[in-house]
C-alpha cells in the first residue's frame, strides 16, 4: 500500500473509531428534544440552558470538604500542551508574586516553572502541592483560587490566552464532529463515559443539592467569558437568546447575564 493511501487509510480508521460513539450521543440527544442548533453549534439544551452551574470551591477545598467529595483541582489531573505553557511562562513571575504574597507555604519554598510539571505517561502535567494544584491557594475565607486566574486579572490579560484551556473549560464539553459542527455540553453521567471521565458523582458543582435543584444560574451564564473566547462575544449573544427561547417554552424564567459579552 502505498504512503499516501496508507495514511488515508489510518485516518479514516481513527477518525471513525473516535467519532461513531460522540455521533450516537448527539443523535440520541436530538431525538428526546435536547438539542437546540446556534450558528454551527449544537448545544446540549439540558446541561447548558436548565441545568445550573456555578463554581464555588468553598464545598471542595481540600482540607475543609466533607468525604467523598472531590476537586477538580485536588483529585483530578490537568494535561497542558507545551504551547499552554509558554503562556504561563510568560507571565510565571506575576504568578509568583500572587502565591509569595497569598500563599505561606508557597513564600517559605517557591518553585520554578519546570517544578511545577511534570511527564506522566507520556504527558505534561500540571504538578500537585499539597493535594491540590500547584497554582492554586487558600483564599481568606476557605475558599480555593488559582493563582495564574488572578494574576492574568491583575494584570488586565486575556485570561484564556495565560490559563490552560482546560481549567478554563472545565466542565463543559467541546467536541468537533468533524463535519463542519460542533456540539457544546457539559460533563455528566453519559457523555463522562465517551471521555473516561469517572469522578461525576464526586463532584459537588455537577451533582447533588448544590447544583441540580439549586436556584442558581443556567450553566451557559457562568461561561460568558470563556465562550466568548472559545467562539465570539456575537455567538454569546445567540447563545442568550435561544437559552431564553428554550426556557420559556418550559416555563422557567431566566435570569440577566451578569457579565455582559462585549462586542
Amino acid at each position: 500500500m502505498g504512503k499516501h493511501l496508507l495514511k488515508q487509510a489510518v485516518d479514516t480508521w481513527m477518525s471513525d473509531s473516535f467519532m461513531d460513539p460522540w455521533k450516537r450521543y448527539l443523535e440520541t440527544k436530538q431525538a428526546r428534544g435536547e438539542v437546540v442548533k446556534v450558528g454551527n453549534v449544537h448545544v446540549d439544551a439540558v446541561n447548558m440552558f436548565q441545568r445550573p452551574f456555578v463554581c464555588d470551591s468553598h464545598v471542595c477545598s481540600p482540607g475543609l470538604r466533607k468525604r467523598g467529595k472531590q476537586s477538580c483541582c485536588g483529585e483530578l489531573e490537568a494535561a497542558v500542551t507545551p504551547e499552554e505553557l509558554k503562556g504561563v511562562e510568560k507571565h510565571f513571575h506575576l504568578i509568583d508574586q500572587v502565591l509569595r504574597r497569598e500563599d505561606p507555604s508557597w513564600a517559605r519554598k517557591p518553585r520554578t516553572l519546570d517544578e511545577c510539571t511534570e511527564i506522566q505517561e507520556f504527558n505534561l502535567m500540571l504538578r500537585k502541592r499539597g493535594g491540590r494544584c500547584v497554582f492554586s491557594y487558600p483564599g481568606g475565607d476557605g475558599e480555593l483560587l488559582c493563582a495564574v486566574h488572578t494574576a492574568a486579572m491583575e494584570a488586565g490579560l486575556d485570561l484564556f490566552k495565560v490559563k490552560p484551556k482546560l481549567c478554563s473549560i472545565f466542565p463543559l464539553v467541546l467536541q468537533d464532529m468533524l463535519d463542519g459542527t460542533y456540539m457544546l455540553s457539559k460533563l455528566d453521567e453519559e457523555n463522562g463515559a465517551l471521555i473516561g471521565f469517572s469522578s461525576y458523582n464526586e463532584l459537588p458543582c455537577l451533582h447533588g443539592k448544590k447544583t441540580y435543584g439549586a436556584d442558581g444560574p443556567p450553566t451557559y451564564q457562568d461561561f460568558v467569558g470563556t465562550l466568548s473566547s472559545i467562539f465570539s462575544p456575537r455567538f454569546v449573544q445567540d447563545l442568550d437568546v435561544a437559552a431564553r427561547a428554550w426556557r420559556k417554552e418550559r416555563g422557567l424564567a431566566t435570569p440577566p447575564l451578569r457579565r455582559l459579552p462585549v462586542l
